[in-house]
Formats: C-alpha cells, sequence, structure tokens
C-alpha cells in the first residue's frame, strides 16, 4: 500500500521574524501605532506563525525560475503571459471555460512542474499541501499544531520552562513574541526591542523622539521643499515580532501518488528559499532569516533523518540522502519541453 510522504523541518531564527496581515496595524489607547504580527488561535491561546500560503508562492516561483534557467540556456523564451503564469500559477484571473480533458491530467500528473504545483489554466490539481511555521512550544505540541517526530523536538521542549511567581512552568506561545520600534523617517530606529526604549537609550522615549525630529530637521535643510508632517512619538511605528532563537517548524506533506521527480523539485524549490533565508517583512532589514537544524522525511514507512551539514557558506543543502530525489527532478527539468508548459497555461475555452 502506497503511503504519504511527510517532510518535517525543525528549525530556530537567527533574527526576528514579522508576517503582516491585513488589519494587522492597531492604536493603542495612548494613539501609538502598533503592527502586529500574524496570528491563529490554538486552543485557548493565540500563536504567531508565517502561513502557509506565503510558502506555496514562494515555492512555486523558486521552481519556476529552474524552469527558466533551463529554457533561457537553450535560448528560448516566453510570453509575458505564461511567465506570469509559471510563477503564480495562472496567467489570467479568469479560469478557461473549456473542462480538464483526461488526457491534459494524465500529462499534468506525470510532469514535474505541473504535477507537484498544479494551477494553469484549468486548475490543474497541486500534489503537495504546506502547514504554516509555527512556534516549536509544548502548547502547540499538544494541540497537534506542531506534529515533528518526537525525537526531533524532545530536546527543545525540555528546555523551554519559565518562572511565573516563582513556580516553573512551560512557556507559551506568548513568551517567545516581543515589541520593537522603528521610524518611517530613519531605518536605523529599526528593531529596538520594547525594553531598550528606556533601558538601553539614554533618555528613553524623550530622547528617542528628539533624535526623530534633529533627523527632520536635517533633511529639511537639505531638501528646501520637503514637508515633513510626522514630527512626534506618533511617527515612531511599534511592531510585534517573534524573538531570535525562537525554535520554529516546517511541514509539507505529498499526495500518495507523488513522483520522486516532484518531491525532489520541492526540496530544490525549499533549498532555493533557504538559502535566501528571508521570510516574512522586512527582509531589507534582516528580518525573517532562520537556520535550519534537523530534518525528517517520512516515505512509504521509511525515515530519512539530517540533523547537520545542512550549509556551504550561506548556501542552504540538503545532505546525500536526499540526492537520490533531487538527481531525478534535475533529470526531468532537464528535459521540459516549452510547448508542453505553454499549452497548460493557454485558454482553450472563450
Amino acid at each position: 500500500m502506497t503511503m504519504r510522504k511527510t517532510l518535517h523541518i525543525i528549525a530556530t531564527t537567527t533574527d526576528a521574524m514579522h508576517t503582516a496581515f491585513p488589519g494587522g496595524a492597531v492604536k493603542t489607547p495612548s494613539g501609538e501605532l502598533v503592527q502586529t504580527t500574524n496570528k491563529k488561535g490554538v486552543g485557548n491561546l493565540s500563536t504567531a506563525c508565517h502561513p502557509s500560503n506565503g510558502f506555496r508562492g514562494a515555492l512555486r516561483r523558486k521552481a519556476a525560475d529552474r524552469i527558466m534557467a533551463v529554457l533561457s540556456a537553450r535560448g528560448e523564451r516566453l510570453s509575458a503571459e505564461i511567465y506570469n503564469g509559471l510563477r503564480c500559477g495562472a496567467a489570467s484571473a479568469q479560469p478557461d471555460t473549456a473542462s480538464n480533458s483526461i488526457e491534459e491530467m494524465v500529462r499534468a500528473s506525470e510532469h514535474v512542474y505541473m504535477g507537484l504545483f498544479g494551477g494553469g489554466a484549468r486548475l490543474l490539481p497541486s500534489r503537495y499541501s504546506a502547514q504554516d511555521l509555527d512556534i516549536i512550544c509544548r502548547h502547540n505540541v499538544e494541540a497537534g499544531v506542531v506534529s515533528a517526530p518526537a525525537s526531533l523536538i524532545e530536546g527543545i521542549l525540555s528546555q523551554q520552562t519559565t518562572t511565573v511567581e516563582g513556580e516553573t512552568v512551560d512557556k507559551k506561545p506568548y513568551h517567545y513574541l516581543e515589541r520593537a520600534f522603528f521610524t518611517r523617517v530613519d531605518d536605523v530606529n529599526r528593531g529596538v526591542p520594547a525594553k531598550h526604549i528606556n533601558t538601553v537609550i539614554d533618555g528613553g522615549f524623550e530622547a528617542l523622539q528628539e533624535y526623530v525630529e534633529g533627523i527632520q530637521d536635517s533633511n529639511t535643510k537639505r531638501k528646501a521643499d520637503a514637508k515633513i508632517k510626522k514630527e512626534s512619538l506618533s511617527h515612531i511605528v511599534s511592531i510585534e515580532r517573534i524573538k531570535t532563537g525562537t525554535p520554529v517548524a516546517m511541514r509539507f506533506d505529498f499526495d500518495e501518488d507523488v513522483t520522486d521527480e516532484q518531491v525532489g523539485l520541492l526540496l530544490l524549490a525549499l533549498q532555493d528559499m533557504l538559502t535566501d533565508n528571508r521570510i516574512g517583512g522586512y527582509g531589507r532589514d534582516g528580518y525573517g532569516r532562520l537556520r535550519v537544524d534537523a530534518v525528517s522525511f517520512i516515505s512509504d514507512g521509511d525515515t530519512i533523518t539530517q540533523h547537520d551539514d545542512f550549509y556551504d557558506g550561506e548556501s542552504f543543502q540538503f545532505g546525500d540522502a536526499f540526492s537520490a530525489y533531487q538527481e531525478a527532478a534535475l533529470d526531468a527539468l532537464a528535459g521540459i519541453d516549452k510547448d508542453d508548459i505553454v499549452s497548460f497555461f493557454t485558454k482553450l475555452g472563450k
């Protein structure tokens, strides 16, 4: 019997992480603007996470980039419409009125890219699902949100305690969040932890305000026509973020009939995404970086586990145990047919 394949990734944030979402900016009673990070309800608590849709989009684009590198090396080009479809999943906001044919569905199921990511003009199905990036803590594990093998997370959970009113308790999701401050005028202030405003910055909020207004004055002198509208602490924006050093988990599930080439393509796309190492917002300020600590791939009852040797400098790489999947994907990519790709994204109906 064929079983589902599951990939678990265990990582640690090496910089703070923030994921914006619609309606996430709120004002406190004092008028302070706070940009909260994305959360979801888990039991009776809210826990910060990076939504899986963000991964799916990034991974599709990384896979598409590999296809386009192959086509480009051959001197082949794609129309803007097909290029957009390959990177976004569809070349048009309106699905094709024509139905999928059996021939196309079979051809797509065997295709290294279309069989994995799906999409196209007739919305072919995907063969994998991604879960949110979630904080590893006992609350999330007991709720089933983090379902990584116990061997990968037991050591992490055993160290996750804090003291509340003299009593040792397990850390909750909110213990991994903090507030930071920055201004729209100058990015030097971006990412100052809330506790540092009064404990590290001499003069606290008043000194920070004076610093901001000094930059505004400098800008005004340099640009006579500059219009500085924000001149007070209301210009200091507060963001909520996941702390540096937070353990996090990612999970990817494959359908039973996924091919080795398709698994390999997701591994290659993940490799490229984790080398970029930018998850969530404020990436230009160093936010959203993490370090992979362990990977577990469960396939038909067999398990591949890797605990180290993921990095060659800044480049992330899966180990030799995964090479058969990646080589199968690279072979399939080398044989990609441009006309075949175009056909999946070309409408047949009116």
